[in-house]
């Protein structure tokens, strides 16, 4: 009888032991297949900071906290540094959580907190907005439109992230709405192209109140077809132009158009 009771209690063993061993094999299986790693393809995210009250945003992509402030890309207010705010994409997906500069102790919770399902290769755009206490985001996944030899164009796209629920867009002399009639909160335009050749000196952009037509803002281009400088900003490229703030507003909310380079 002893022998017996051995045999079974070593038979046990193993089943629980084999279970075990299975379970882990498992996790490790649907852990690898939800993790992906773009070896030899990245995409690029480009984060663009509209956040209200002039808030600057910290970048931790690491998924854990508390992590290095000082070594962390800070994200300046309605500002766009392509080199400094455009991120390379090497895994999917990707977590992201951004913190406010002014909370920097373990304590602070992010303003946003996101787990980004990005494709290899692929080019993005992230625009936080709204509130610090209650923010909000949009991703797109940007067509860039490609350069042709001898072309000379702009494209230019709209985003309306203000507190005005539909606004228009035109080039300075032309009709209300002639570049895009009705562009509604949180909406983009897509790419337009417009010429760049030497008859074009620069593009003044008008956005307005779709409602009522009057003029919200003005954004005057610099040296689109000013061919001799090193780095034209407009000639040849794309752009999107943010439209944020708040209606009434003045300072740093007063509602404005901010300039994002997307190549």
């Amino acid at each position: 009888m002893i022998r017996i009771y051995s045999q079974r209690n070593f038979s046990r063993f193993i089943r629980e032991r084999s279970i075990v061993l299975i379970a882990l094999i498992l996790v490790t299986v649907f852990a690898s297949c939800k993790k992906i790693n773009f070896e030899g393809s990245p995409g690029t995210l480009a984060v663009f900071n509209a956040l209200d009250d002039q808030i600057n945003l910290y970048t931790n992509f690491s998924g854990s906290h508390p992590f290095n402030y000082s070594t962390a890309s800070l994200i300046r207010n309605k500002e766009f540094q392509p080199n400094n705010y455009r991120y390379k994409i090497d895994r999917a997906p990707l977590p992201l959580a951004l913190f406010a500069s002014t909370d920097t102790l373990p304590k602070d919770e992010p303003v946003l907190k996101l787990d980004l399902d990005l494709k290899a290769g692929d080019t993005y755009s992230l625009f936080v907005y709204g509130q610090k206490d209650a923010a909000k985001h949009l991703l797109l996944k940007d067509l860039i439109p490609g350069v042709k030899e001898k072309d000379s164009l702009v494209w230019v796209r709209f985003i309306n992230l203000s507190g005005f629920p539909n606004i228009s867009f035109n080039i300075a002399g032309n009709d209300p709405g002639a570049l895009v009639s009705d562009l509604a909160y949180e909406q983009n335009s897509g790419f337009l192209q417009l010429p760049a050749d030497h008859t074009v000196f620069n593009y003044v952009f008008e956005v307005r109140d779709k409602s009522t037509g009057s003029l919200l803002f003005s954004l005057t281009t610099e040296r689109i077809n000013d061919y001799t400088n090193l780095y034209n900003g407009w000639f040849n490229r794309p752009n999107t132009l943010v439209f944020a703030g708040i209606p009434g507003a003045s300072g740093t909310n007063a509602p404005k158009l901010f300039m994002m380079a997307n190549r």
